[in-house]
């Protein structure tokens, strides 16, 4: 009867110290990575860049100005009534780019 218990204790831990807490080499590269300081700021920038406006690379909106005047003008070219203006900003060669 003694023996009945030996050899079931004996396959428990047996069978107990197979299912235990093995990490394998996966759960310690996933360990690190979460622990790297430069891994973790280097994660940061690129959600960041994922975040940056696609209007960085783009021109600026341009400007309407419309202006109308309570009585007529009158100027060299004739009488005016009101003024419409279109404007559209360009940056310098190359800062697009940089930005």
């Amino acid at each position: 009867m003694n023996t009945k218990k030996i050899i079931i204790s004996l396959l428990l831990i047996s069978l107990w110290g197979g299912v235990g807490i093995a990490q394998e080499l996966e759960d310690y590269l996933k360990i690190a990575a979460e622990n790297n300081p430069k891994l973790q700021s280097a994660y940061t920038q690129f959600e960041a860049a994922l975040q940056q406006s696609p209007q960085v690379s783009s021109l600026p909106d341009p400007t309407l100005t419309v202006s109308a005047f309570g009585r007529m003008v009158e100027t060299r070219l004739g009488a005016q009534e009101a003024r419409f203006s279109l404007m559209q900003m360009f940056p310098w060669f190359g800062t697009l780019k940089t930005k």
